[in-house]
This record gives structure tokens, sequence and C-alpha cells, in this order.
């Protein structure tokens, strides 16, 4: 079994506090994200960098906290081109293309956000040779969505009055 190396923290500073203004006890060390746009290489198909999704944070005083695992994505559903699927089907279900816009993304405008990757990555809309098929997005939310409307409303708190976060 090969070692794993070690992560890369070289775009984080050891903190003293924790985000929330916590002390820091013997032996203990927060990391926080010195910058939000790194990008140690990991990618989305076709193209988009994965970076570190910082924390939501309400303008003013938290009326709530919601720590997740991971961050989520935005996906597709993916039709390949008539040329490409006779032999591996038609679709891909949901396909993570990019980072969603926060954590606990609600879904909301997602048709607007798939155009805009599509235009950013250069998708090839269509059904010829080359052209690499047709996307819409779909599954959007699912993290957010529940949070807002099962948990969040059920305590008479507003989404913008919430701290979200993600563990990882």
């Amino acid at each position: 079994m090969k070692d794993k190396p070690a992560a890369d923290r070289s775009n984080r500073t050891p903190a003293t506090r924790s985000p929330a203004g916590h002390a820091a006890g013997a032996g203990v060390r927060f990391w926080t994200m010195s910058s939000t746009t790194a990008d140690d290489g990991s990618r989305f198909p076709f193209g988009d960098p994965s970076t570190p999704r910082p924390p939501r944070r309400p303008a003013g005083a938290s009326a709530a906290f919601v720590l997740g695992v991971y961050p989520s994505a935005i996906h597709v559903r993916s039709d390949l081109p008539a040329w490409a699927n006779s032999e591996h089907g038609p679709v891909v279900g949901a396909l993570a293309i990019a980072d969603e816009p926060t954590v606990f993304w609600d879904g909301d405008n997602d048709h607007e956000l798939v155009a805009a990757w599509k235009e950013r990555v250069g998708f090839r809309d269509g059904n010829e040779t080359g052209d690499w098929g047709h996307v819409r997005g779909v599954g959007n939310g699912t993290s957010g969505r529940p949070v807002r409307d099962g948990v969040l409303d059920a305590l008479s708190v507003d989404a913008v009055d919430t701290w979200f976060t993600d563990a990882i």
C-alpha cells in the first residue's frame, strides 16, 4: 500500500480562533482558507476547477447554524449526441459540472447557471459528429431546499439569517 501524500495546506493559515470565535485549546489548531479561489488541479468534467466553498454567513447575528458534511455541485442531465449513444446509452442522469454557488444552495436560477457554464466551457450543443449532446440542470438544490423548507421554516428562521458551512 502506498502512502498517501500529505494534504497541501499552502493556501491555509493556522488560526488560534475558530470562524465562530472559539479559542483553540492546547494542541488544537483551526485552519482557515486564505483564498476561496485556490486551484489544486481538481477539475469537474469539461474543466471547471473544484474550489473550496466558503461559509454562507448572515449580514447580522445568526439565528441558526447549519453544518453539512461536504459541498454539493451544479448538476446536469446529459443526453449524449445521436452519433454517440448507440453503444453507451443516451443519458447521464446527474453529472456534476461546477461548484454550487453557495453552500446549501436551494437550486434557484440553475437554468441561468447552466447556460453560463455552457458558454464558459464552450459546450457544443447538438447531435452532429463532434457535438457533445444536450444538457439541462437536474437535481439542483437537494441539500439546501429541504433544510430551508423542512427545518428552518419549522423554526421560523429565514435562510438569510442562518450561517451555513460544510465540514469538508
